[in-house]
């Protein structure tokens, strides 16, 4: 059973619908700043694929059926949105509570999971110890006996063939399976507190390839499988990134997966991956509030020719002008979000003021695209820096080479195209979108000719983004 759509409402940061329909067995990337339901998705996966046994959990001790029912009742209240029942988990089409999960094997692992290390009170940091408290199907009761070897010699090749990293893992001799981490460069050996001796990031990154490595090991070959990642990347730095990306790629092709993140640059990064090996088997989507509600939006609603269908439907009276206002919205906030995609900015509000300094007479934003890259201030300062502290330039030359310098980040050949249509969006949005979306009386009316407007600005806008994107991402 591979995830077909997905439907969520009313249950914790969700206070609307939210649907991903159509993924037709596809992987999904999801990019969500911090607070924009990103953990929210993942725990309504989780309740769905693993509700028997947190259900078993949430009633556990209970001494009687009315007692069981109210222990349930508090569980799946503490889930909802403002903690009121009912809400909607569904997948398939299926409630969460009916779902029949017998024929996937579905490995969740998220942020926590990853910066969990189970130390016991000898400092010793165990195989069993990593494996146990984990959302993945039930473990053979030898599976690490029998398995231990394979794991660590997989982990141990893949830090040094895939990451680069000259570390080598061994276990002691207990039933546990002790870890004990030798760095090759420095000679460190050390079984014990190993959060004393090696830093975090090398800490994470063992820890996910040892859980990633029995995943592989894993599952009945007859059922269909899927794989949950939610911002397990977020102690990397960019190298471990990269070469985690085409870990996963690479190690889990049969594998459905669901890659969740609220940085930017990682999405980007996931993302022309993904442009690079399987570009057909992924659908890419971002999660973002609209007023007081959040939303998930599929990326094809940036293309033009979204906005181009969606002025044909108004044209020919198949969505009315309030719908069409809330889809134009959301549309302007999608291009929004994939402008701070671009930025590698985590706030959709740093984007936010970029633009309002785009539309500003006074104040300046240096950035320009190369080779598929954005290159942001900060960049604009290393090479000042460079330039100024050449030694073989005269102070006449630096200063002309820093000029050009500045010229080139001026944003005149990319963003700057953008202020004429975006003047136009944001007066359209204040004046019609705002009312329409809004479902205001008492307001002047408007005419289908404004309405028309607006989709031919957001035809606009667009086209535009699509022309600047051309230098980022692959066409």
């Amino acid at each position: 059973m591979f995830i077909k759509n997905i439907k969520i409402e009313k249950f914790k940061g969700f206070s609307d619908k939210v649907e991903i329909p159509d993924m037709t067995d596809k992987s999904l990337l999801v990019y969500g700043e911090n607070g924009s339901g990103k953990s929210s998705l993942y725990e309504a996966l989780k309740l769905a694929m693993y509700y028997s046994r947190m259900d078993s959990k949430a009633i556990e001790g209970a001494i009687n059926p009315s007692e069981a029912a109210t222990r349930r009742d508090n569980w799946l209240r503490n889930l909802a949105y403002t903690q009121i029942l009912p809400f909607t988990v569904e997948i398939n089409n299926t409630p969460y509570d009916t779902l029949n999960t017998s024929n996937v094997d579905c490995f969740m692992l998220s942020y926590k999971d990853c910066h969990r290390f189970p130390y016991d009170n000898d400092g010793n940091l165990s195989l069993k110890a990593l494996l146990d408290n984990l959302y993945f199907p039930d473990f053979p009761a030898d599976f690490a006996t029998e398995s231990y070897d394979v794991i660590i010699k997989e982990v141990n090749d893949v830090l040094k063939d895939e990451f680069y990293i000259d570390i080598e893992l061994t276990v002691d001799g207990s039933m546990d399976y002790n870890l004990i981490i030798e760095d090759k460069h420095s000679g460190l050996k050390q079984g014990t507190n190993l959060d004393h001796y090696f830093n975090e990031a090398k800490l994470t990154i063992i820890s996910l390839l040892i859980r990633l490595s029995a995943i592989e090991l894993l599952g009945d070959d007859r059922h269909d499988k899927l794989l949950v990642l939610d911002d397990v990347i977020s102690s990397m730095d960019m190298a471990n990134r990269t070469f985690f990306a085409h870990y996963i790629l690479k190690h889990f092709p049969k594998y459905q997966k669901i890659i969740l993140t609220h940085n930017a640059s990682y999405y980007n990064l996931f993302r022309s991956a993904i442009t690079i090996n399987e570009r057909d088997k992924w659908l890419e989507h971002s999660l973002i509030i609209v007023g007081d509600s959040i939303n998930i939006v599929d990326s094809y609603i940036l293309k033009s020719s979204y906005a181009n269908r969606l002025k044909s439907d108004y044209t020919r009276g198949r969505i009315s002008a309030i719908d069409v206002a809330n889809k134009i919205r959301q549309c302007l906030e999608a291009q929004i979000h994939e402008l701070a995609l671009w930025l590698n900015l985590e706030s959709v509000d740093q984007s936010g003021r970029i633009i309002n300094n785009l539309l500003s007479s006074t104040k300046k934003v240096y950035l320009k695209v190369e080779n598929r890259k954005i290159l942001l201030s900060e960049d604009l300062n290393n090479e000042l820096h460079n330039i100024l502290n050449d030694s073989t330039k005269t102070d006449t030359a630096k200063v002309a080479d820093s000029i050009s310098k500045f010229n080139e980040y001026d944003c005149k050949n990319e963003l700057l195209k953008l202020i004429p249509t975006i003047k136009e969006v944001r007066l359209y949005e204040k004046l019609i979108l705002h009312q329409l979306s809004h479902g205001h009386t008492g307001l002047p009316s408007f005419s289908p000719r404004e309405v028309n407007k607006c989709l031919d600005l957001l035809v606009c806008l667009s086209n535009s983004l699509a022309d600047i994107s051309k230098n980022i991402y692959e066409a």
